[in-house]
């Protein structure tokens, strides 16, 4: 099981996502532009960061030794999701 997990995108129908994997003991990180965004209220870590930024979601994963990416519930992020996969060297589900 994946330990820790990184969500790209933080919107409202998001949050349901993170809420599961809290309750199944997974630390969640997720990543958003919006300090504001409403999954980061939910999440164990929340990082003001543009999804679309490879490199720093790829640094992010390094640094804190994430195990798994998903793109969340917003359908525009499934490109950065293939590229952050790909350089991160992580299972991509698409």
């Amino acid at each position: 099981m994946v330990n820790r997990l990184l969500i790209l995108g933080a919107t409202t129908e998001t949050s349901n996502l993170v809420a599961r994997a809290n309750l199944l003991g997974v630390e969640t990180f997720v990543v958003d532009p919006y300090p504001d965004a409403p999954a980061k209220k939910i999440a164990t870590r929340a990082i003001d960061l543009d999804c679309n930024d490879i490199e720093g979601v790829c640094d992010l994963i390094e640094r804190e030794a994430i195990e798994g990416v998903l793109p969340g519930c917003a359908d525009v992020l499934v490109p950065a999701y293939l590229k952050v996969c790909k350089k991160a060297g992580l299972h991509c589900y698409v």
